[in-house]
């Protein structure tokens, strides 16, 4: 009878548990922000409409160019640093693939080259992640699910061999 009610008090704690797999992270909503301010700057300069020294840049966004190879390469950022401390932009032109990029601030948002960035890729690549696991679930889970399997086991046993 032990086992049957510790089995019933380890569901009845997962059930309430299980929406706080994973939570929202703080960086995201703001990180997602400025990509998205980002890429609506360069979506009339993909289109061809216009240049990328004609594109209009709105207030907190800076674009900085780099010559490399007798090409200039742009980079696309917002001028302060994200709450979480990091800088995003879009690296564009000099024959390279246009990239999101992320970077550690320095002055602002002032990118050091065209190339010195912490990551790049797609927006997938550069932002933080949306949802997360807390630290605590697994090991609780873990905990929880292994007084289960143990209540479990010692209830198929004792029906087993009655």
């Amino acid at each position: 009878m032990r086992e049957v009610a510790l089995l019933a008090i380890v569901v009845a704690v997962m059930f309430p548990l299980w929406p706080y797999a994973e939570v929202e992270t703080t960086d995201y909503p703001e990180a997602r922000s400025e990509a998205d301010r980002l890429q609506d700057v360069l979506e009339s300069v993909w289109q061809g409409d216009i240049s990328i020294e004609d594109a209009a840049i709105p207030d907190g966004v800076r674009l900085y160019d780099f010559t490399v190879g007798g090409r200039t390469t742009w980079v696309l950022t917002h001028s302060q640093p994200t709450a979480a401390g990091t800088c995003y932009g879009m690296r564009t032109g000099g024959g390279m693939v246009t990239l999101a990029v992320r970077f550690a601030p320095t002055d602002g948002c002032v990118p050091q080259s065209h190339s010195a960035f912490e990551a790049k890729g797609s927006w997938d690549d550069v932002l933080p992640r949306a949802r997360v696991t807390p630290l605590w679930f697994v090991p609780v889970v873990g905990v929880l699910g292994g007084c289960a399997l143990a209540s479990a086991s010692s209830i198929v046993m004792k029906l087993a061999f009655k």
